[in-house]
């Protein structure tokens, strides 16, 4: 008898959503922070500059039979747009925002219940400020939780799961379905 964990699939726009996080927690210097009320949504072309920087090197640049080159700002909107679309097609950054509040809501009342349990908000929030003056690395962070990094990586990827299921949900629970 097996005891693999059981795989499931995700529907495209939940990891959509995930990997729009992991895309800011990556290539954005305040990480979660617009999601968690604590700044605004970057500018577009801080959003297509951290998609360019992801992308890097798994993008064909150049013509295609002797077509013409995309202009450098048409293409920097273009890839700004993926993010701000997705964000719309959920309803705006204030769906994301009331979904990381109740997120940080649960893991405190999780935490007051249960002494020794990571908080994954606070996880989050600490991840994302990674390469600051103070976590100047993913060990740093693992080390203040007292926890491995495998622990640490499954606890995050748990949160932002999370996350996005409460996103996904409230858009189907407002009839929208598209």
């Amino acid at each position: 008898m097996s005891n693999k964990k059981k795989q499931m699939v995700m529907p495209r726009k939940m990891r959509e959503v995930i990997a729009m996080f992991d895309l800011f927690m990556g290539y954005y210097a305040l990480g979660l922070a617009c999601f968690m009320g604590e700044e605004p949504l970057p500018c577009r072309e801080d959003l297509a500059l951290m998609i360019t920087y992801a992308t890097r090197g798994n993008e064909d640049a150049g013509r295609v039979d002797g077509g013409e080159r995309t202009p450098y700002a048409q293409t920097m909107l273009e890839k700004a747009e993926t993010v701000e679309g997705l964000i719309e097609y959920f309803g705006g950054i204030e769906v994301f925002r009331q979904s990381f509040n109740f997120f940080a809501k649960l893991e405190n009342e999780a935490c007051a219940k249960s002494s020794g349990r990571v908080n994954r908000y606070d996880l989050l929030r600490d991840l994302s400020s990674v390469g600051g003056n103070r976590f100047p690395s993913v060990g740093s962070v693992s080390f203040q939780y007292h926890i491995s990094s495998r622990n640490m990586q499954e606890k995050k990827t748990s949160a932002l799961h999370q996350i996005a299921r409460d996103i996904y949900y409230k858009r189907l629970g407002n009839g929208s379905k598209k």
